[in-house]
């Protein structure tokens, strides 16, 4: 298995993360655990929930602006540095300090480093603002409005 042509980060950026899980081990493999498969898939999953949060802010994927792609990349590591903790042996999973339990909570899937950049490459230029209904024929020969104006605007 390879990394998907749209993720972010490398397997080596999350093992800098992570050397010390690696047990004297040089580089993720099928022999380590997790597996190197496995934190590939690892980054590819957690590339794709932030790719679905940038193109529901109208962001084309992957990004190519050098700026937004590294942070895209930093957040990927840091979510597939947490699921390579998570895949070793644990103080608990109760609410005592120490315990992995906040780990597997999906609380941040990515919406609000999407926002960040799509405010940043809007301030570059090579996002444009507009509305999402511009262009559309809104008559559909039913006097009744079923959407109001502005509903889908970013």
């Amino acid at each position: 298995m390879s990394l998907r042509n749209d993720s972010y980060g490398t397997v080596e950026n999350v093992r800098a993360l992570t050397r010390h899980l690696l047990d004297g081990a040089g580089i993720f493999d099928a022999s380590t655990r997790p597996t190197l498969d496995d934190v590939e898939g690892m980054i590819d999953r957690w590339s794709a929930t932030l790719n679905v949060a940038l193109l529901n802010r109208g962001i084309a994927v992957p990004v190519t602006n050098v700026i937004a792609k590294q942070m895209c990349a930093q957040w990927v590591i840091r979510k597939a540095a947490a699921e390579v903790e998570l895949t070793q042996r644990g103080t608990g999973w109760n609410d005592d300090e120490g315990s992995r339990i906040r780990a597997l909570r999906p609380d941040d899937m990515g919406d609000d480093l999407a926002l960040r950049i799509a405010e940043a490459l809007r301030q570059q230029g090579e996002l444009t603002p507009g509305r999402a209904h511009a262009g559309l024929t809104f008559f559909t020969g039913d006097p009744t409005p079923i959407f109001t104006r502005g509903q889908f605007d970013i």
